[in-house]
């Protein structure tokens, strides 16, 4: 580890009046310009004296380092909640902004992107590339998952077609290496089973890098069968094969409001600033994990949602496929088992099933409702159907999900 520790840096009135460490990851751009600006916002501010602690990764003694100098308030870059745990029982009751999204219990203010506008940014981009098709894929703890696919669903248009957000638990360093033969085995089940081209929002990153991985492992083309749009992350984002696409976040004025917003709670302006700032400026740089898909994959793109919608409507098969088809029945045929693995009505049937498993997730729509929401006309085919393809009954999923 490499700890940056010069001289004392004084603000632009030399009489100390409130001392604030700035405990920093800038192992990559975002992390180089954000500490570049809130610098320079410290220096312009009154009776403050400041002292970087900086690394690429964080440890204890970096912490311990930062204690050392008796600091009234900290400013952080790290997402290690066990190293931030540690700052904040070494000086309780002292003030820390965070710039990046952590645990809110461990920090007064955080200034981070809005969640809601990045996924909102994602699927526009894939949208413009002719893809209607999304999910999300996140390592985050707590609700991260929920939220993406909150949001993900808000901004999907009624033919389009959002698929649970996929959450994987690791730790951050096991998703630097080759994708293990168990995530392959249960990330295959679900981004196959996706109609294609498929769009995956992300996170960080590390989730990017990795569900790329997972793509490359599983024999899915990027960006012909799915793009994926990291959050952030230059340097690893130039290093994957395809490059990645990422969102942009305004790193500098990033820096800027963590300062301000220290600069409040020192000065006792409370309850300003609130406990959560959100920067909206923000833009996609596009790259190789995105591109316009061709006018065949669109048009097909539109045809599984069209038989999709009406699937969960109820109608027959026949009827579905009647209404869905273009052209040759054989080259339709032959198309739809090389982009979507199954047979059409396997396709329905499973789309169905979907539906179900999430009315009975996320509702508390009695059983027959459940049937008759995700478009099958009888219900005891339903229970028959649902007990063969996930081994319970609904009421036993609904429990087992609840």
């Amino acid at each position: 580890m490499s700890v940056h520790l010069p001289t004392v840096m004084k603000s632009s009135v030399e009489k100390e009046k409130w001392r604030v460490s700035l405990l920093w990851e800038t192992g990559n751009l975002f992390g180089m310009q954000s500490f570049e600006a809130a610098c320079r916002r410290l220096r312009s501010l009154p009776g403050i004296l400041y002292r970087p602690f900086v690394c690429i990764n964080p440890d204890t003694q970096l912490i311990r380092a930062a204690l050392r100098w008796r600091p009234d308030g900290f400013l952080t870059r790290s997402g290690d909640a066990r190293l931030i745990a540690a700052l904040r029982a070494g000086a309780p009751g002292k003030p820390l902004v965070s710039i990046v999204r952590i645990d809110p219990a461990l920090a007064e203010v955080q200034v981070t992107g809005n969640r809601e506008a990045s996924v909102n940014a994602q699927v526009e981009c894939f949208r413009r590339n002719g893809v209607r098709s999304f999910t999300g894929f996140t390592v985050d703890g707590g609700d991260s998952a929920a939220m993406m696919e909150w949001a993900l669903r808000r901004a999907a248009q009624p033919a389009e077609h959002v698929e649970p957000v996929i959450r994987l638990t690791a730790n951050p360093i096991v998703l630097q290496d080759d994708p293990q033969p168990e995530h392959l085995k249960a990330l295959a089940n679900r981004l196959h089973a996706m109609p294609r081209p498929a769009g995956i929002c992300t996170t960080a990153p590390h989730a990017a890098s990795y569900i790329l991985r997972v793509c490359n492992g599983i024999g899915l083309r990027v960006p012909e069968d799915v793009q994926i749009i990291s959050v952030g992350g230059l340097d690893e984002c130039l290093t994957c094969v395809p490059t990645l696409s990422a969102m942009s976040f305004p790193a500098e004025r990033m820096g800027e409001l963590a300062v301000d917003a220290l600069s409040d709670l020192l000065e006792g302006k409370q309850p300003s600033p609130p406990p959560h700032i959100y920067v909206n400026a923000m833009h996609i740089v596009e790259r190789g994990s995105t591109a316009p898909v061709n006018r065949s994959s669109a048009h097909f793109n539109a045809q599984l949602n069209e038989m999709r919608i009406g699937a969960l409507r109820g109608d027959k098969v026949v009827d579905v496929l009647r209404r869905a088809r273009r052209g040759s029945p054989t080259t339709f045929y032959k198309r739809f088992q090389e982009v979507v693995g199954a047979t059409p009505a396997e396709y329905l049937r499973r789309e169905r099933i979907k539906e179900a498993k999430r009315l009975l997730r996320e509702t508390t729509m009695k059983l027959p409702r459940v049937a008759e929401e995700s478009g099958f006309g009888n219900y005891k085919y339903f229970g028959d159907l649902f007990r063969r393809e996930t081994g319970m009954t609904p009421g036993a999923y609904r429990k087992a999900n609840s």
